[in-house]
């Protein structure tokens, strides 16, 4: 029986060490994933969409990769007023195509934490709005992508997972610029999920 746990133990040690890339080697990884996001305004609610495209990465050593991608991702944020009979929801979809550099850190075989800058242009920006007053409806889109920033600048953090050429990836977005060009500011914050296949080149 001891043997078996000890031949079980290396077993899963091989799996993740094979998970993990030798000194030099570069990597690209398709993924596609969700994405959930919200403004840092007051009353934001996060708001889900996807993610999808291919990242690069070179092992620098046993222990560090760098990273870079190209990302198309649905960000924005959902919101709700109420005052009275009167009652609307908002729902804001915005479209960035993201460009994520990041420094990948091997804390165990497979295992990474990562952090780094992602900078964001937008694609698309529209307002969707369902209200209501005392009971009667109306709903409506409006492009409001000359109204925001056409830059986005985010600080990513997080972790990600190898296993047999797939990559488990979680990450949080912090924003650091704002949003919108005028008014108070906001900033873009979210957390993205995303599944990868690793091709070494």
């Amino acid at each position: 029986m001891k043997k078996f746990f000890i031949a079980a133990i290396m077993a899963v040690m091989s799996l993740a060490a094979s998970a993990q890339e030798s000194v030099g080697t570069i990597v690209i990884t398709p993924k596609v994933g969700v994405d959930f996001a919200k403004f840092t305004s007051d009353g934001a609610k996060f708001r889900t969409g996807f993610i999808v495209g291919t990242e690069a990465s070179y092992q620098l050593t046993d222990m560090i990769a760098v990273s870079g991608g190209l990302l198309y991702a649905n960000m924005g944020s959902d919101g709700e007023f109420k005052e009275g009979p009167v009652k609307v929801d908002t729902e804001y979809k915005f479209d960035y195509l993201t460009i994520p550099v990041l420094a990948n850190v091997y804390v165990y075989p497979g295992l990474a934490v990562k952090a780094g800058l992602q900078p964001g242009f937008l694609m698309s920006a529209k307002c969707k709005v369902n209200g209501s007053v005392a009971g009667i409806s109306k709903e409506g889109e409006t492009d409001i992508k000359d109204e925001c920033e056409g830059f986005d600048l985010t600080l990513p953090i997080g972790v990600s997972y190898e296993y047999n050429n797939f990559v488990f990836d979680a990450r949080y977005n912090i924003g650091l610029t704002k949003v919108n060009k005028d008014g108070d500011a906001f900033k873009n914050q979210g957390i993205v999920l995303t599944i990868g296949y690793k091709l070494p080149l």
